[in-house]
């Protein structure tokens, strides 16, 4: 299960998976292939967060609500994309 509204829960399964991967010689290997690309896209989800966040702040205090524009057409093209 993937959650990506608080990040809390995110860095919590993130800290748990680190510790299973710390343990892996008790797990079998599957479970820590599994977990180490969980961990992966944990991280991938926290920086996304991050960048998110960081370009949001440039955009808006320079175009103010046109800033707005920049995730719009973004979500826009990865939909037209979805769809081919």
């Amino acid at each position: 299960i993937v959650r990506t509204t608080h990040l809390t829960g995110i860095t919590t399964d993130l800290g748990l998976g680190v510790v299973r991967t710390l343990y892996k010689d008790k797990l079998p290997p599957e479970v820590i292939s599994n977990e180490m690309r969980a961990n992966r896209m944990r991280v991938g989800i926290i920086l996304s967060f991050i960048l998110g966040s960081f370009l949001g702040t440039v955009l808006l205090s320079r175009y103010q609500y046109n800033g707005f524009l920049f995730p719009v057409i973004v979500y826009f093209v990865l939909f037209v994309s979805s769809l081919t």
